[in-house]
């Protein structure tokens, strides 16, 4: 059986896409014979061993098609990779796996980080970088201030959304990667370095709970170290090392 998503995702959400459409009709079927078609009508009645109703026209111009693993455009974890100066995002709304991190120069083009330019960007879709992502600072949590609902903490490497306040338990409700999770303060530890960092410069960090010494590579936005090359979203108690002389 027919289903008013399968007809929506098969006609594209366009019923110009069905056989001999003209505007006038108000329900929609799907041909039961060997031609597969979707057909618009008038008429609700229709022989049922021929035809398969659907929905109303009204139904199909208003279905909402569901959104599976929906990207989250404001979030510091999608935003995480962008190379510096370029503020936007864009893909191709009949592709979206052709996205791209994009500049906007000064002659109103956009440009991708190899040089390219898209063309017709009324087919593009074009998420500019909000201008604050909901973040749970280092500075926040050196003043005693806790994490709220929509805020992006660190737990154990991984990005999570607040969702729900601690209630009795003392526990937040996080979202990560579609899954719920219960944790408390303790495990929640600030996304963004307190700091401005200069590329090149030696710092003190702390990467899965263990502190480490590093450089800071700002073409990666990412500190080395012995045993990797984290994201700074991933590295927290970010502190410049210093020489001490005696």
């Amino acid at each position: 059986m027919k289903t008013i998503k399968d007809a929506y995702e098969e006609l594209n959400g366009d019923l110009r896409n069905t056989f001999c459409f003209d505007g006038d009709e108000s329900f929609v079927f799907f041909c039961l014979d060997e031609s597969g078609d979707y057909v618009c009508s008038t008429s609700s009645t229709k022989d049922k061993a021929v035809e398969q109703y659907i929905c109303t026209v009204e139904e199909f111009n208003n279905y909402k098609p569901e959104q599976e693993n929906k990207v989250d455009y404001i979030s510091a974890d999608f935003w995480k990779d962008a190379p510096d100066g370029y503020g936007y995002w864009l893909e191709h709304k009949s592709n979206p796996s052709s996205g791209d991190f994009c500049r906007l120069d000064k002659d109103g083009s956009y440009y991708f980080d190899d040089g390219g330019t898209p063309t017709n960007i009324d087919s593009w879709l074009v998420v500019p970088r909000p201008k604050s992502l909901p973040v749970f600072t280092q500075e926040m949590a050196d003043n005693g201030v806790l994490p709220s609902v929509g805020m992006e903490c660190l737990i154990l490497d991984e990005v999570h959304k607040v969702l729900l306040l601690p209630d009795d338990t003392r526990a937040y409700v996080t979202l990560y990667e579609g899954e719920y999770f219960f944790n408390t303060i303790d495990f929640m530890k600030p996304l963004t370095p307190p700091i401005t960092l200069i590329d090149g410069k030696a710092y003190q960090f702390e990467h899965k709970g263990i502190v480490w010494n590093g450089l800071y590579i700002k073409g990666g936005n990412s500190l080395l170290y012995s045993q990797g090359n984290p994201h700074t979203n991933l590295c927290t108690n970010i502190k410049p090392l210093t020489v001490e002389v005696k």
